[in-house]
């Protein structure tokens, strides 16, 4: 009737050289340096299939090397992530040549074939610059980041007479706000918020839950700006060190 044979393989951790996964922001440029037009055919292709156009992203290329140092040197404020090639034939100089004279190394990957070579690795990484091998163009996943939202204040709290203050002061000086009744609101929502967002936390939630708790964990993910909010005395409330202050209950706009 047949055999089947199973082949089990332990998973690896990836070189500390390879990009996992791409992930690119809303509204931002995307650009490829390669000698190759297919290249950038690929790359075209998988930004097209991710959706680039309804979240706005620009594609822009060169083959020449020269022009990309000269472009990318004057608009790498505006570009997300560059993928460039490291050999460009007929031409002077590689691909991390040009990445160290444009200085922007922070945003590249090299994409090469040449990704086992050991000089190729130890510039790279000297540089701080990961490599995706050019095979593997057309299947690192790639992801498209929606842009964070930057209000003017969030406030966290459990009692919705508060709610109403704050959208009532945030209406009559056109402010943006956003509010939250939990933790688990805020939390499931916390990927879409600007960090730099003022943040304003209850300091007692209800169901035992603490704004020092909730806090902290606005800090671990990345929130600067974080504040307890309580209707007793301030003084009398012991704030973490990732919260800038204890303030009361009214609206701060």
């Amino acid at each position: 009737m047949g055999t089947m044979i199973t082949i089990t393989l332990p998973r690896v951790a990836a070189p500390s050289w390879f990009v996992e996964t791409i992930v690119l922001p809303e509204n931002s440029t995307v650009t490829s340096a390669d000698d190759d037009q297919t290249i950038h055919q690929i790359w075209a292709g998988r930004l097209s299939s991710a959706g680039s156009e309804a979240a706005g992203i620009k594609h822009t290329n060169f083959t020449s090397l020269a022009r990309f140092v000269e472009w990318a040197s004057v608009n790498q404020t505006q570009v997300a992530q560059f993928f460039v090639d490291y050999e460009f034939l007929g031409q002077n100089g590689n691909g991390l040549d040009a990445i160290e004279r444009a200085g922007i190394a922070a945003k590249a990957i090299l994409v090469t074939s040449r990704y086992e070579e050991p000089q190729v690795l130890a510039r790279a990484a000297k540089m701080g610059v990961k490599i995706i091998p050019k095979g593997l163009a057309p299947y690192v996943p790639l992801e498209i980041e929606k842009a964070r939202v930057k209000y003017d204040a969030i406030l966290i709290d459990d009692d919705s007479l508060v709610h109403m203050t704050w959208k009532m002061a945030a209406k009559e000086n056109a402010k943006s706000l956003l509010c939250f009744s939990d933790q688990g609101e805020f939390l499931a929502n916390a990927a879409m918020i600007d960090l730099a967002t003022p943040i304003y936390i209850d300091v007692s939630l209800g169901n035992g839950v603490r704004g020092e708790g909730v806090a902290t964990k606005a800090a671990s993910l990345g929130f600067t700006t974080i504040y307890l909010a309580t209707g007793f005395d301030p003084g009398a409330i012991t704030k973490p060190d990732c919260v800038r202050s204890v303030v009361g209950k009214d609206p701060v706009f």
